[in-house]
């Protein structure tokens, strides 16, 4: 498998979301995150969650995502909002990373990856799985996909 190098603080851009996204962090590197407690729009806490369309699903997701790792997303065109409730591990570090693949398996190359908590999105047309990187310091380089 060949792994690409990105830099995630060059790659939450809102031009690449497209018109209408949600607005994402700034670009630079992200604030050490609190724990998070609470399940927020139907995503446990420790979860990264995919739901159907540009609303939460009446806070159902339609994926629920608690390993790092690949993970293969099927069928999923269009917008789909995503919430990350994964907390930081070690705490007071940073989340774990979230890359869109256009791959199954975490391959393909990557869309873009984010490492923000909170509510997100992204156009699931070219992506066929996302992964789940943890955070292990050092610097904001990561390689997904």
């Amino acid at each position: 498998m060949t792994r690409c190098a990105l830099a995630v603080t060059a790659l939450a851009a809102p031009a690449i979301m497209g018109a209408g996204a949600p607005a994402l962090a700034a670009a630079g590197p992200a604030a050490p995150s609190p724990a998070r407690a609470a399940t927020v729009h139907g995503c446990p806490s420790g979860a990264f969650c995919i739901y159907p369309g540009t609303g939460w699903n009446q806070d159902r997701p339609e994926y629920v995502f608690y390993s790092y790792g690949a993970h293969n997303i099927y069928n999923e065109y269009g917008w789909r909002n995503t919430y990350n409730n994964q907390y930081a591990d070690p705490p007071g570090t940073y989340p774990p990373t979230v890359a869109y693949c256009k791959g199954y398996n975490g391959t393909g190359g990557a869309q873009f990856a984010n490492d923000y908590l909170g509510e997100g999105g992204f156009d699931a047309t070219p992506i066929n799985s996302i992964e789940i990187i943890k955070y292990t310091g050092g610097g904001t380089s990561i390689n997904p996909c």
